[in-house]
C-alpha cells in the first residue's frame, strides 16, 4: 500500500491553519438562532444556538423565537449585527454581566409583539451603539452598584424608542452620545448618580427630536446629581 505523504510546506501550513482555528474566537461565530431548548443561559455556548455556533461578528445576526430559556448572560465582549426578536418570540432578557455588548447594524428588532428586556450587572461600557444601530423599543436597565452601567452611542446610532433605566452607581451610570449620534424618541430614568452627556464631533445638536428625560429625586444623592447636557430634551423632575 502506498503511503500518502504531503510536503514539509503543505504541512507547515495545515498546521498553521489549525493554530489559527483553535486559537481564533471568531473562528466560531456566525448568524444564529437561540435554541428552543438550550442546556444553559450563556449566550457564548455554540451548543445553546441553532446552527451550533455563537453569534459574536459585526455580519452576524442574532435571533430570538420562543424558547425555554430566556434569561440570557454574555460572558465575554460581544459583537452582532443585530439581535432580532421574532414575531410570536419568548419575552427575554439579555444581561452582559459586566462584559459589553456591541450593535453594530441594524441594533435591536423587535418583531415578537412583546417586551423585550437587557441588563447590565456591572459596567462600564454596558452597551455600544456603532454605525446606524438603533435600540429598538426595548427596556435597558443600568443596574446600580460596582462602576455603574454606560451605554453609548457612536456615529449615527439612535435611542430610537428604547427606555433606559439608570439606577447609578458608586461611580455612576446612564448614556453617553457621541459624534452624529441621537436619543431619538428615547425616554430615560435617571436615579441618583447617573448622567446623560453629549459628547459631540461637531456643532450638530445630537439630542435633538422628542426624547424624554426623568431625573428621579431618589436618596442618598439630591437630584442635581443626575444631569444632563439637555439639547432639546424636556426635563421633568420625579418624587422617588
Amino acid at each position: 500500500m502506498k503511503r500518502l505523504l504531503f510536503p514539509t510546506c503543505t504541512r507547515a501550513v495545515l498546521s498553521l491553519q489549525l493554530c489559527a482555528f483553535l486559537l481564533c474566537p471568531r473562528a466560531w461565530s456566525g448568524s444564529a438562532t437561540w435554541s428552543a431548548t438550550p442546556s444553559t443561559n450563556t449566550w457564548n455556548r455554540s451548543s445553546n444556538w441553532n446552527p451550533a455556533t455563537i453569534p459574536n461578528g459585526p455580519n452576524d445576526v442574532a435571533s430570538c423565537a420562543q424558547s425555554s430559556i430566556t434569561g440570557l448572560s454574555i460572558s465575554q465582549a460581544t459583537e452582532v449585527k443585530s439581535i432580532v426578536f421574532s414575531p410570536g418570540a419568548s419575552a427575554f432578557t439579555i444581561s452582559t454581566d459586566g462584559f459589553a455588548l456591541t450593535l453594530s447594524g441594524e441594533g435591536a428588532v423587535n418583531n415578537s409583539g412583546v417586551a423585550q428586556n437587557f441588563t447590565s450587572a456591572q459596567g462600564p461600557e454596558s452597551f455600544n451603539f456603532t454605525n446606524s444601530a438603533a435600540a429598538g423599543d426595548a427596556t435597558y436597565t443600568l443596574t446600580s452598584g460596582g462602576s455603574g452601567g454606560i451605554a453609548q452611542f457612536f456615529d449615527t446610532a439612535t435611542a430610537a424608542n428604547a427606555t433606559f433605566d439608570n439606577l447609578g452607581g458608586d461611580n455612576g451610570s446612564g448614556e453617553l452620545f457621541f459624534d452624529s449620534s441621537t436619543a431619538g424618541n428615547g425616554t430615560f430614568f435617571n436615579h441618583a448618580h447617573a448622567s446623560m452627556e453629549e459628547r459631540p464631533t461637531s456643532s450638530i445638536p445630537l439630542m435633538r427630536a422628542a426624547a424624554r428625560l426623568y431625573v428621579m429625586a431618589d436618596p442618598p444623592a439630591p437630584p442635581s446629581k443626575a444631569s444632563c447636557i439637555l439639547g432639546v430634551i424636556r426635563v421633568r423632575l420625579m418624587p422617588p
